[in-house]
């Protein structure tokens, strides 16, 4: 599917790239990688306005787009982002997140590839911060319920 598109492989930044820099490495065939950045969560623990810190670092008209997350959670990020990827003239857009939680609520709860499931916590590590720490970690870890909003 991917392998004979020429595909661009997106990161979202922050939280995406430790997942894509170990992802981008096992995929043996030509791609381009790329970024871009959005942001609902910026210290906080909780997601709020969505703010377009970079659009795509390429162009993605008439190509097939990987875009890669770190976690799924209510899916108001990356559903925004695919559209986005869309009205900009990608032909096919797929979607891979490292951890996708057990929400009920989900806004678009299709997602094409997901490494991990877990429970609706508070994730770190592995690019996933805790007010923008610990993405270093090469471990994900949940945060105890007292600390989301001490």
């Amino acid at each position: 599917m991917l392998r004979h598109s020429n595909p661009v492989v997106l990161c979202i930044l922050q939280g995406g790239y430790a997942y894509h820099a170990q992802l981008c490495q096992r995929l043996r065939f030509p791609l381009e990688t790329g970024y871009l950045h959005v942001s609902r969560y910026g210290e906080n623990t909780t997601g709020g306005a969505l703010h377009w810190r970079a659009r795509p670092s390429l162009d993605v008209g008439d190509r097939t787009v990987l875009v890669v997350d770190d976690v799924l959670d209510k899916g108001v990020t990356l559903a925004v982002v695919i559209d986005a990827l869309k009205e900009a003239g990608a032909r096919k857009v797929f979607s891979t997140v490292l951890v996708s939680k057990d929400v009920a609520d989900r806004e678009r709860p299709g997602i094409d590839f997901v490494a991990l499931h877990c429970p609706d916590e508070y994730l770190f590590g592995c690019g996933m911060d805790f007010r923008g720490y610990w993405r270093n970690l090469p471990e994900i870890y949940a945060l105890p319920a007292d600390l989301e909003h001490p």
